[in-house]
């Protein structure tokens, strides 16, 4: 779980950083492996997730939200690595969500 403090900061980062942004595209589950939980199917995040726009972001607990368009919300736990790339920026092959 992260620490109260890592949630809480996480949270404001990505409120800060990606309010007002709209999600493009979704790429779930493409390096797979027994460590990475979805809530449902995995192919399902693209199309419940594209097109819609990041509202805020909060924390409770050990666990940081993202909040999307139409009350969709994106749960952050321990072991997420959570990181924003520019436009046109290089990204890495192996992800779990991107």
């Amino acid at each position: 779980m992260l620490e109260l403090p890592e949630s809480y900061t996480l949270a404001r980062q990505m409120r800060e950083t990606l309010r007002g942004k709209t999600v493009a595209d979704v790429v779930a589950n493409a390096s797979p492996h027994k460590w990475a939980w979805f809530s449902g199917d995995a192919a399902e995040y693209a199309p419940r997730l594209r097109g819609r726009a990041v509202t805020g972001g909060d924390s409770f607990g050990g666990l940081a939200e993202l909040q999307l368009g139409g009350e969709q919300k994106l749960i952050f736990g321990d072991g997420v690595n959570v990181r924003y790339f520019a436009p046109g920026a290089r990204q890495p092959d192996k992800h779990q969500l991107k």
